[in-house]
């Protein structure tokens, strides 16, 4: 694939700052520096081939999304509360959002990403306002599922 200059330097700087293991701590990012991120993943993820945008949407078309672990510790772990829930709408909207070649592996997808939702439980099960957040991520991933087969 070919990268423009500014293109490879921000899949880069993407990849070193948001797709470490030891960096994924973003409960910081204020919501400037998470809209920083989020515009970042897009292009590192497009770049890469696994999302496509048309049309001013984005799809998922195959792969493993670059710094999907630093995008579901914001859902559950940014200080901010305004940064958690865009994240998780920005969640909700990149899973539910899946190319036509990988409409017949929704299921899959969705079993995937409630499995993932859950297990963001399993770290902390009595703290209420995890479990809400836990069951409206998986209501809206259903609900996203139940309209791409309607």
């Amino acid at each position: 694939m070919y990268y423009f200059v500014g293109d490879k330097a921000c899949r880069d700087f993407f990849i070193a700052f948001f797709c470490k293991p030891e960096r994924l701590q973003l409960t910081w990012l204020d919501r400037v520096a998470y809209e920083c991120f989020k515009s970042l993943f897009i292009r590192a993820n497009v770049l890469d081939g696994c999302m496509q945008r048309k049309n001013n949407s984005l799809s998922i078309v195959g792969g493993s999304l670059m710094g999907a672990c630093g995008l579901w510790n914001l859902v559950f772990n940014a200080l901010d509360p305004t940064v958690r829930d865009d994240a998780t709408d920005f969640l909700v909207e990149v899973y539910s959002s899946v190319s036509d070649s990988l409409r017949g592996k929704m299921e899959e997808l969705t079993s995937t990403l409630v499995r993932n939702a859950f297990h963001h439980l399993e770290t902390n099960p009595t703290e209420t306002e995890r479990m809400d957040r836990v069951l409206r991520i998986v209501q809206r991933f259903v609900v996203a599922y139940a309209n791409m087969l309607s």
